[in-house]
């Protein structure tokens, strides 16, 4: 490489602040050839070998070394420092232990306390640790790559003796003793954790309130969030929040133009590009660098909507430069996106900070709303308002009454009594839950007309071209009839479902389009099909799948359908409570049945119906001899920690009703829990007065019905449960 050229004539795309380009232009040439290589296919991985005139911090390499591969979309972006030999102190030592974790040296945790000593030979290391520990860091040859880093880095030769610290012994009874301390204070330590956040979080709140001038509603703040709008001039709607700036004062760095900002919900479109975005403060950490002399920000700053993390790196004397930026400040910032290398998530390199106003909404409806389905940020993953945050908003919106339905948890009734108290409002709090609600009424049987087990049924089973059985189609019925034991007669088509059949679907069940192009559409299918069964009772798999594909048909073409259906999922896990999967070929393979041609239908309703007969044989020996006895059989054994859970709101009407929710929420935890708190149909009956009932969101036991095209009958039998839809 020519010796005229510099680091910037090779790597043009990178565009550095000013000390990192101070750097790179510092150095006087380069150690080998700079290397850039890729295999075919393959993502670019770049190593460049430079000579220093000076050392410098290894922090800021790595930076650079960041920045570069996201700048480059490169896999892996390794600069190799040289330093002169003269420049070499054994004060570096801990920052060349930090290097050798790369190069698969044993350094981490060991060489904490660690005490290094140079006689112009031999660095002797006396690491914390008995003959155990040195043995196991000497056992990988971390001496030896220390020895090399060393070298290749100061062009120094050292050799690396690696042994215990004369307090070594006393440092592992401290430990000990640290250890017992730190289980003996875990408890405490939380609880006062717990209170110093609630503290500062609510000094925050406050200090943002009073640094705020009040503003009226402006006219157009949309809802939404993850949206952006320009209201006026210089006013946005940005995410959840409303910003102005005509009156930015800046805060930090150098004087910049606000212009038209970037959405926070945007910027995954503008890496390595400086943009300017909206937001208000929630976070701000400082790290020291290991010498002391650079401090390390990470600064979150959200728009209610999306948020993004800003990198800053100060030296230690310009600390006091950003005072201004602090939690529950809102700042237009100037900043350069990049891809943090450790989390992979989009994060900026923060140049200027300017403060700006956050306007607040307002509710101007004549007649307001009473919202019986909130949660707050005792909901995991699924809020941000806090209690307190809560009830000042109802109370500033001027509503008269609000639930607050977390899930599964009371935990932020008492802070929203206290918050209530304080405000000294008439606001009405509707204390309630949204429960993990799990029918243990069970059932397999659906339907009116049950069957004698000698009676004639119909076993069948669909392929169909997707999931949903309102935008994909059927490709193939297979059904047999059964009575006593026996197949009697048998059903088998294809059908064209005027659709492509997608290619993991052909995988799946070998059927592609040219098989079905030929065959009959879906309404002369279906009506085949319906006209086989009669008005017998129709088995099958998962039936609530095929049921309502066949529903759906029968709805869109006029043809009359209504037969009562069994579901042999539930009705093995009655049945075979020992298996632990209840899958047709997990079943088959249980009862010995032999091998069959998976998810094809014809073969399927023949498997089905030979693990019908045995599971028939099994309720026969318990005394089971038709379907009435099934399912009361089914009600009293079911087990609510293996059922489906939907949502459920439950509301509070007095104490009487306070008292049976706390009973509820306890066993629920106590005797139902499994992945989550779950409230048995039987028990919330139990527990019934003084609560009112709600069928909750699309995914509460009402919704998924209708979603899934069950019956009006099963619909209005499940309503029925509820005090309100």
């Amino acid at each position: 490489m020519a010796g005229t050229m510099n680091f910037f004539d090779i790597f043009k795309k990178y565009d550095p602040d000013e000390e990192k380009r101070e750097l790179l232009l510092s150095i006087r040439d380069f150690g080998r050839q700079c290397v850039k290589y890729t295999k075919s296919g393959e993502p670019l991985r770049v190593e460049v070998s430079c000579n220093f005139p000076q050392r410098c911090d290894a922090e800021l390499i790595y930076e650079i070394e960041d920045e570069c591969r996201a700048v480059y979309g490169a896999l892996s972006f390794k600069i190799m420092p040289h330093f002169p030999p003269e420049s070499f102190s054994v004060k570096y030592m801990r920052e060349i232990v930090c290097e050798a974790v790369f190069a698969g040296a044993v350094t981490q945790g060991f060489f904490n306390n660690a005490q290094y000593d140079d006689d112009g030979e031999t660095i002797y290391v006396r690491i914390p640790f008995l003959s155990d520990g040195v043995s196991m860091v000497n056992s990988v040859n971390t001496g030896t790559i220390l020895e090399n880093i060393i070298k290749s880095r100061y062009g120094v030769s050292r050799r690396v003796v690696i042994t215990s610290s004369d307090d070594a012994e006393a440092r592992r009874e401290e430990r000990q003793r640290s250890l017992k301390a730190i289980l003996a204070e875990a408890d405490a330590e939380s609880a006062r954790r717990a209170k110093a956040a609630a503290e500062e979080a609510a000094r925050l709140r406050k200090a943002e309130e009073e640094d705020k001038p009040e503003f009226k509603r402006i006219s157009g703040i949309s809802p939404l969030t993850g949206t952006f709008r320009s209201l006026s001039d210089g006013v946005y709607s940005v995410g959840a929040s409303t910003y102005d700036v005509r009156d930015a004062e800046l805060i930090y760095g150098s004087e910049f133009d606000i212009g038209a900002p970037t959405p926070l919900s945007e910027v995954t479109s503008h890496v390595n590009s400086t943009v300017i975005m909206l937001g208000t403060v929630f976070e701000v950490n400082g790290k020291e660098s290991r010498n002391g002399d650079t401090i390390q920000y990470n600064i979150g700053i959200s728009d209610g909507a999306s948020g993004i993390y800003l990198k800053l790196r100060l030296k230690a004397e310009d600390n006091a430069s950003v005072a201004g930026i602090k939690p529950g400040v809102s700042v237009a910032v100037q900043a350069k996106l990049l891809v943090d290398k450790f989390d992979g998530e989009i994060c900026a390199n923060l140049r200027s900070a300017k403060k700006i106003s956050k306007l607040t909404r307002v509710d101007n409806a004549e007649e307001k709303r009473v919202e019986l389905h909130l949660h707050t940020n005792m909901s995991a993953m699924d809020a941000l308002i806090t209690p307190e945050e809560l009830v000042k908003t109802a109370v500033k919106w001027g509503h008269k009454a609000i639930a607050v339905t977390d899930h599964g948890n009371v935990q932020a009734y008492p802070e929203i009594m206290l918050e209530l108290e304080k405000s000294g409002s008439d606001l009405k709090i509707i204390y309630g839950i949204e429960g993990y609600f799990v029918n243990d009424t069970a059932r397999a049987v659906f339907g009116n007309k049950r069957p004698a087990f000698s009676d004639e049924m119909v076993v069948f089973d669909i392929e169909t071209t997707g999931l949903s059985n309102r935008t994909c189609g059927i490709t193939e019925i297979g059904a047999v009839i059964i009575k006593d034991g026996e197949i009697i007669d048998t059903f088998n088509t294809f059908v064209n479902p005027e659709m492509h059949i997608p290619e993991e679907i052909t995988k799946l069940t070998s059927i592609d389009d040219d098989m079905v192009k030929d065959a009959p559409l879906t309404e002369e299918a279906v009506r085949a099909f319906l006209d086989f069964a009669g008005d017998r009772m129709l088995i099958a798999h998962n039936a609530g799948f095929d049921i309502g594909f066949i529903r759906v048909a029968a709805e869109k073409y006029g043809i009359e359908f209504g037969n009562t259906y069994l579901d042999t999922v539930p009705l093995s896990k009655y049945v075979n409570p020992e298996l632990k999967k209840h899958k047709l070929d997990t079943i088959a393979e249980y009862y010995g049945l032999g091998d069959f041609n998976h998810h094809r239908a014809c073969d399927d309703a023949a498997m089905l119906a030979a693990i019908f007969f045995e599971m028939q044989s099994r309720l026969r020996s318990e005394g089971i001899y038709d379907f009435d006895r099934v399912v009361d059989a089914m009600s009293e054994r079911s087990d609510p920690l293996k059922l489906p859970m939907n949502h459920i709101i439950i509301l509070v009407k007095n104490a009487d009703g306070l008292k049976n929710l706390y009973q509820l929420v306890s066993r629920s935890y106590l005797d139902f829990y499994r992945r989550n708190p779950r409230m048995p149909k039987s028990v919330i009956e139990r527990y019934r007065d003084g609560l009112i009932i709600g069928s909750a969101c699309e995914s509460g036991g009402l919704c998924s019905a209708v979603l899934t095209v069950t019956s009006d009958s099963e619909i209005e039998e499940i309503a029925e449960f509820y005090d309100y839809l």
